[in-house]
């Protein structure tokens, strides 16, 4: 499934919510450990909807749910969190800049100095 197929399948979820407001997501990718403790098993690919078939709701604002597409590499996300939600999502923020940082200093092989 293609990108624009993908998006056109998340747009498709949204039809029919009434809101006043602009949707807006914060995303996260966390460790696979901290995934695993938050939602259990990983779903290891996309739906023939073009999203990760885990049980959630992804259109629930305000709520800690698995990304419905990046699910499986371990991200997470909130449709727009109140200040409360934003606030207790500190730590696995922290974990997400950790990991970014450690993902990104890792030299390979070829790379120049």
């Amino acid at each position: 499934m293609d990108e624009t197929s993908v998006t056109q399948s998340i747009l498709t979820m949204f039809e029919g919510v009434k809101t006043a407001t602009a949707i807006f997501r914060l995303n996260v990718g966390i460790s696979g450990e901290t995934y695993r403790t938050l939602f259990g098993t990983q779903s290891p690919r996309l739906g023939p909807e073009g999203v990760v078939d885990t049980g959630h709701d992804f259109i629930t604002l305000d709520q800690l749910t698995p990304h419905p597409v990046f699910a499986p590499q371990s991200w997470v996300c909130v449709l727009n969190p109140s200040e409360a939600t934003f606030q207790t999502l500190q730590a696995l923020r922290a974990e997400a800049f950790a990991l970014a940082i450690k993902r990104h200093s890792i030299v390979r092989p070829g790379d120049p100095s």
